[in-house]
């Protein structure tokens, strides 16, 4: 297994994939680990995959979070 400074040294966009990195560190836990993963391995095309998975599965639970509450009658915080 490739160790973080390795694997930043053998990829070509260093800037770019550091940036996006930084962002996803930023973001949810989720985020953190795969930019995690990703640091380690250096395959960046499974990471930003990965990484708008995660954000369209959080998207879709927030959305039917706010519908079953509405159909429980909850009152609605805007």
């Amino acid at each position: 297994m490739m160790n973080k400074k390795h694997a930043i040294m053998n990829n070509p966009l260093i800037g770019t994939r550091i940036s996006l990195c930084m962002f996803m560190k930023q973001s949810t836990i989720y985020s953190r680990q795969i930019a995690d993963w990703g640091l380690e391995t250096g395959d960046w095309r499974s990471v930003i995959s990965l990484y708008f998975l995660a954000k369209y599965l959080m998207l879709k639970s927030e959305i039917l979070n706010t519908h079953a509450k509405l159909r429980k009658g909850e009152p609605r915080i805007i």
